[in-house]
């Protein structure tokens, strides 16, 4: 799930996945994160 949130689309011809991809997906999730729980301390 990471890995789709860094941007791997895992097709035939791409190459393995790496660290800055998993990092950006981790980076992304981290956001998502602070975006909810920021809407939830709007209620």
């Amino acid at each position: 799930m990471l890995t789709d949130l860094g941007g791997f689309l895992g097709r035939k011809g791409d190459s393995e996945l790496g660290v800055k991809t998993v990092w950006q997906g981790y980076t992304k999730l981290i956001h998502h994160i602070e975006a909810a729980e920021a809407l939830n301390g709007l209620k």
